[in-house]
């Protein structure tokens, strides 16, 4: 692993991608998803730029035709990619633009994947939930989580509107659940540590509106890391006697 490490530093993707193609006869796809994480990590500029050179084929230079790279990112982070030096030609008629889905798709994203396993919805409630998905922008990661949620509570391999209105719907599932694990850690924890640990999760984008999340280390955190994991994972704290929750297969997009 090292000495491909050490390659792909050397060469670059394409190089080293097609080496392996022919070593193992088969053609080679590489998914990069949440590909903004690129940019909001703790890489200066100049780091940057350079992994993204060694990544991004150049415009003019032909590449293994049975090598792909496919690469999801949020598209408010677009235009810091492009104010990088040398990216846009590197992007230039390999770009495809992804609209949020609508009510009809919403559908079946929440239906197709709970069929499959059996479970069935109330009726109208499917469509409830698409139509509330929809109205808001950014709302599939919301979506997910509610379905998530919602899932554990099925009765008969059914889902209902009494379940789903008690999370607090696609718009208040997760604040309703960050709350209550807000409050159990701040009980046994104090406010003041919970604090620190979430602000030294984010950093601003042009202000609080566009915060994102990067990355907490642990030599940072410190004696506060335990805290880090519980709100990565609350279950796993002593006070949570929530049973772990089978999870619907589902469908995801990143405009």
């Amino acid at each position: 692993m090292e000495h491909r490490t050490r390659a792909l530093r050397e060469e670059g993707f394409w190089a080293v991608a097609s080496r392996l193609r022919v070593l193992t006869g088969r053609r080679l796809a590489l998914i990069a998803d949440q590909f903004e994480e690129v940019l909001s990590g703790s890489a200066d500029r100049a780091e940057q730029l350079e992994f993204l050179q060694r990544l991004l084929p150049p415009a003019d230079v032909a590449q293994d035709p049975d090598v792909r790279l496919v690469a999801t990112l949020r598209a408010d982070f677009l235009p810091d990619l492009l104010e990088l030096p040398d990216i846009g030609p590197r992007l230039q008629d390999r770009q495809l633009n992804v609209s949020p889905l609508d009510e009809a798709a919403l559908i079946r994203v929440i239906v197709e994947p709970a069929e499959v396993a059996g479970v069935t919805f109330t009726p109208g409630l499917a469509e409830a939930i698409a139509a509330e998905a929809s109205r808001a922008a950014g709302s599939l990661p919301l979506l997910e989580f509610t379905l998530t949620e919602l899932w554990s509570l099925q009765h008969d391999r059914r889902l209902s509107f009494d379940s789903y209105q008690g999370l607090g719907g696609v718009s208040g599932a997760l604040n309703q659940h960050a709350e209550k694990v807000y409050r159990l850690l701040a009980q046994q924890l104090g406010e003041p540590r919970i604090r620190r640990v979430l602000l030294s999760m984010v950093r601003a984008r042009g202000g609080a509106t566009s915060a994102v999340r990067v990355t907490a280390h642990r030599t940072h955190l410190a004696k506060d890391w335990y805290i880090a994991q519980l709100l990565a994972d609350p279950s796993s704290a002593s006070w949570s006697s929530a049973p772990a929750a089978p999870t619907p297969r589902r469908s995801r997009t990143r405009p």
